[in-house]
This record gives C-alpha cells, structure tokens and sequence, in this order.
C-alpha cells in the first residue's frame, strides 16, 4: 500500500515539475525502471521539462528540452557515507543553472560536489583548508 500511495502521489505532482532531480536506484525500487533512460522517458511524458537522473558513481543521465546528455564523473572515489551527497549535488546542480551554467557543466560541477560529500561521515563536507 505505501509503494502505491507513493506511485500515485509521484503521478500527481509530476506534471506540477519543471526540473525533477532524482536518483535511479529510488526510481527503479518504485516504478521498476530498468535504465536511467527509462526514467528520464517516464518523467518527460508526464511533462517534466528538465530532467536529470542520478546514478551513483556510474554516468547522470539528463535531457533539457530536446537535448539529451550522459555526464560521466571524473572522479570516482570510495565512499564513507552518503548521507548528503544527494542534496549537495541537487545544491550546486541548482546554483550553477541559476548562474547561467550549461546544464552538463552544471552535472559535472555537482558530481564533483558529491563526491567530496561522501568521504565524511555526516552531511557535512570536510574543510580542505
């Protein structure tokens, strides 16, 4: 009952949704997506206008509009915990659009982010000075 409560609720509010951020392993728990790109073809015929799957250490899947894009991250690194690493890429991901940033230079900022997040314990990450 509560993966249908959730299912319906997505469904609802999905076409209220410009930007959906969200990550692949919930989605294929909840709707049994198989790939990233299901997700992102699921999203966009509900009317999500941009979207952008994240997918751990493995390529972020986006489509803005007609254009579609796969942001491998560069750096690839052995995680003490995630706890936060969803919120810090959601953050600057958000950040770098709002100055003006292309979206995939946007993902691979917000990667980069994410994976400084999750070599700390905590939501915090670790002053580098």
């Amino acid at each position: 009952r509560d993966a249908d409560e959730a299912r319906e609720t997505v469904r609802r509010v999905l076409p209220l949704v410009d930007i959906a951020l969200p990550t692949f392993e919930d989605e294929a728990a909840l709707f049994g997506d198989t790939a990233p790109a299901a997700t992102v073809a699921r999203l966009a015929a509900a009317g999500v206008r941009d979207i952008v799957v994240k997918n751990g250490t493995a390529a972020t899947l986006g489509r803005f509009g007609a254009e579609c894009f796969e942001v491998v991250p560069r750096e690839v690194v052995a995680p003490v915990d995630s706890t936060g690493a969803g919120d810090a890429f959601n953050g600057t991901f958000l950040a770098c659009r709002m100055q003006g940033m292309a979206p995939a230079s946007a993902v691979a900022a917000a990667q980069a982010v994410a994976a400084r997040a999750v070599l700390t314990r905590g939501a915090l990450i670790a002053d580098e000075g």
